[in-house]
């Protein structure tokens, strides 16, 4: 009965044993997985490859993928915490984060009247008085930002599944040119 009772004891030992040596090793991988994924993210922020394509002859597309960040590692990035302060806003409250930036320059010619040059089209007013020293310029810009989908099983004219999901920036505006855009989407 006694060594029963001990070889008992000594099965107890050994699960135990590997039950934390399993434990052990599944958060020193979870724990790498999480510093992987931050350092991706991390690069995917600063060097995202995005795809240019200009449609209708002059309006400009910019396609990139969407940068997934769960909340916590988000919070370690969100970098304009005063500005979400300034608009009443938690970061727990983030669903999703796009920032594009846009330069608008162009050279275009224009005839002088009267110690006045002036250009006018639907993007730009531009107007210098050589006389008084005074410019007045006015430039608008359209940007449309759609997310769509990429499947990731398709047959036929049947697509299922989810492999991620694709940002295209629509610049309408021909005299601007998009520098970079970043979309992170805050998922659980």
């Amino acid at each position: 009965m006694k060594k029963n009772l001990r070889y008992i004891g000594i099965v107890i030992a050994v699960i135990l044993a590997i039950a934390a040596f399993v434990w052990l090793f599944e958060s020193r991988q979870k724990r790498a997985e999480k510093e992987l994924r931050e350092q991706f993210n991390q690069l995917a922020l600063n060097y995202a490859p995005a795809k240019r394509d200009t449609i209708r002859d002059s309006v400009k597309v910019i396609t990139q993928q969407v940068l997934m960040m769960p909340p916590d590692e988000y919070r370690s990035y969100a970098i304009d915490r005063q500005l979400l302060k300034d608009i009443n806003l938690q970061v727990k409250q983030i669903v999703a984060d796009q920032r594009t930036v846009v330069v608008t320059a162009d050279s275009v010619k224009t005839k002088r009247r009267n110690h006045i040059y002036s250009y006018s089209d639907a993007w730009l007013n531009f107007r210098l008085n050589t006389a008084d020293s005074i410019l007045t310029y006015k430039a608008r810009d359209s940007l449309q930002t759609i997310i769509a989908r990429q499947f990731k099983h398709k047959f036929l004219f049947w697509k299922w599944g989810t492999k991620g999901y694709q940002v295209k920036v629509i610049n309408f505006n021909p005299h601007s040119t998009i520098s970079y855009n970043n979309y992170i989407q805050v998922t659980e």
